[in-house]
């Protein structure tokens, strides 16, 4: 899923809106944004999402996928 709604903006305001992270910190599933790309060298990013207390399982997402970039 995605981390943000867009590119980070050019801003010291903000990151932008955070929409689709608000869901899955209302529910209560662990959730991690991961850099993995770029456009006009600002940072795009995927957010991995696991089931409740499953905490270590999104650790171990994170880290294989920042590996394979």
């Amino acid at each position: 899923m995605p981390s943000a709604s867009g590119v980070a903006p050019i801003s010291i305001d903000g990151t932008g809106p955070r929409d689709p992270q608000r869901l899955w910190t209302l529910v209560g599933f662990p959730a991690a944004s991961i850099p993995t790309a770029t456009s006009n060298g600002l940072p795009l990013g995927i957010q991995a999402i696991a089931f409740p207390s499953r905490d270590h399982d999104i650790i171990q997402i994170a880290r294989a996928l920042l590996i394979s970039i």
